[in-house]
């Protein structure tokens, strides 16, 4: 027999089943199917503490520069900073292999030691030490170290530190001795140092690797630059070309060490005297000689060299001797002195490299340029010979010419054609022999001392005569009273008894006048 309707029987059946399910599904272990993660898209996240080993990014060196010079001890030291993943705590300044300034932040800060500033665009730390840090050459360094004390240390440069100008001293010009100092200008001398010889030789000491200017300043000639610079040990030399003698050559440096320094020297001068032959007055009791018998009046001897005084009379003559090389020298410049302003300029405008080997030719080729020169010397000596002689001009002349310019063999001197107020050589004068009959037999030329040598004439008498555009014959002087004919002759005429065994022996020494533009030219006649 039911008493509930079938319905909720039913109802209550369904709901007892769900209960006893649920319940006995707590007490047995169900089976799940599991599915597989992508291990290319699943998140995982570890949490664990993992030790920072990896130090900053290296500091990069910006200021001094590596191999640079400063002119201040009080540095300023300029590097780009580093990073790290956990920050950077502190950078260390090293100088010379040793922490110098430790602890440096990384941000603005400033303490006794130093200020630094940061400029975050860059990264650039400007560090300017108060310090001063002493002259010489120094290395540096910067360490960055983070958080962890994981540290990277730079590169190391070095730098140098000069606050003085440079030294220097110059040791000697020619073959003088000198002490003379750029730092001490009352080492400089007030007078100008005397030479002998030409083409001097300058030396001198002072900071290594510093740069030399030398200016050499000649009256009346182009101005010489030369740029040296001293070695390792600080030593300089330059070797000066050939120079005008008896004029004052000034001599200006600058010297500039590598870290931009400069000292000066100036107003060091110097004269290169021109050589002399200084010839004594003769005694005023002449050396007597016995004449040879002759009908004609008593003729003067042939000429001998006089007595000389002793030292204490003042001498008469001084003769410049002047080498060679430095007489053509003279005429090569005075050549290019007269050369036409375009070809000077073409000739300045072929670069240097061109220049220096035509030069390694020509000092190749010098025996044939040697001939050429002499040649052109000698058709230098024609064309003034031309313009002193004009018509009167004839083989013999030239030739005598080659021999004044001493590219011909001309034998000893004879005499001398002297200035009768400055004892100066008169050069280039023409000295002619005149006959009885006042015939021109024999003619020489002056050398550029005023020297005259070649004669040789047979017995008779004869008579000197000397022409010059720029001077009067004979003298209007008198002859001093301690002098004889020979050495101040005045035109007189004179006897060969003897013909000269060659044309070595002495004549007379000519007093000559210079002429004043003023007064009209004087002609001698035959006394």
């Amino acid at each position: 027999m039911s008493f509930l309707p079938a319905n909720i029987s039913t109802y209550i059946s369904t709901y007892i089943l769900t209960i006893i399910f649920a319940f006995s599904s707590l007490l047995i272990p169900a089976s799940v199917q599991a599915t597989t993660p992508d291990p290319k898209t699943e998140e995982i996240i570890v949490s664990a503490t993992v030790t920072d080993n990896i130090p900053p990014t290296t500091p990069i060196l910006i200021s001094p520069e590596n191999n640079s010079y400063t002119t201040t001890g009080y540095t300023t030291f300029i590097w780009q900073g580093s990073t790290d993943i956990n920050g950077i705590k502190e950078y260390e300044l090293s100088l010379d292999g040793v922490i110098y300034i430790p602890d440096i932040p990384p941000n603005d800060a400033e303490t006794t030691r130093f200020t630094l500033d940061y400029q975050d665009s860059t990264q650039y730390y400007t560090m300017r030490v108060k310090e001063l840090i002493a002259d010489g050459t120094h290395t540096w360094k910067i360490r960055a170290n983070d958080a962890l004390n994981n540290g990277t240390d730079s590169a190391t440069w070095s730098f140098t530190i000069d606050t003085q100008a440079p030294s220097f001293v110059l040791t000697q010009i020619g073959d003088i001795v000198t002490s003379i100092s750029a730092q001490d200008i009352s080492t400089i001398p007030e007078d100008p140092i005397e030479l002998k010889n030409n083409e001097p030789q300058l030396l001198g000491n002072g900071e290594a690797n510093s740069t030399v200017v030398l200016t050499v300043t000649i009256p009346d000639d182009p101005t010489q630059v030369f740029t040296a610079t001293t070695d390792i040990n600080g030593n300089w030399g330059q070797q000066l070309g050939i120079l005008p003698r008896d004029v004052v050559i000034t001599l200006n440096f600058i010297i500039t060490d590598q870290a931009g320094l400069i000292s000066v020297l100036n107003n060091v001068q110097f004269i290169i005297k021109t050589k002399v032959i200084t010839y004594p007055p003769a005694s005023s009791k002449p050396t007597q000689t016995t004449p040879l018998p002759t009908t004609s009046p008593p003729p003067l001897q042939t000429p001998s060299r006089p007595t000389l005084l002793p030292p204490t009379l003042p001498f008469l003559i001084s003769i410049p001797l002047t080498p060679p090389i430095e007489i053509a020298h003279e005429i090569l410049q005075e050549t290019w002195e007269h050369l036409p302003a375009p070809l000077k300029a073409i000739i300045a405008a072929v670069p240097l490299g061109v220049r220096t080997y035509i030069i390694a030719t020509a000092i190749n080729l010098s025996p044939i340029l040697a001939l050429l020169l002499l040649a052109l010397l000698a058709l230098l000596a024609l064309l003034a010979m031309v313009r002193r002689f004009g018509r009167g001009l004839s083989p013999h002349l030239i030739w005598r010419t080659l021999q004044a310019l001493h590219l011909l063999p001309a034998g000893k001197t004879q005499g001398l054609v002297y200035d009768s107020q400055t004892h100066a050589g008169v050069p280039f004068a023409l000295v002619e022999v005149k006959n009885e009959s006042e015939e021109v037999v024999d003619s020489v030329v002056t050398d550029k001392r005023g020297f005259y040598s070649g004669l040789a004439l047979q017995p008779g008498e004869y008579q000197l005569v000397v022409s010059h555009p720029d001077y009067n014959f004979p003298t209007t002087q008198a002859r001093p009273a301690n002098l004889t004919i020979y050495e101040f002759y005045l035109g007189e005429i004179f006897t060969i008894t003897d013909k000269y065994e060659d044309e070595n022996q002495m004549l007379y020494w000519i007093p000559v006048d210079q002429l004043d533009n003023s007064q009209p030219k004087r002609w001698f006649k035959t006394c």
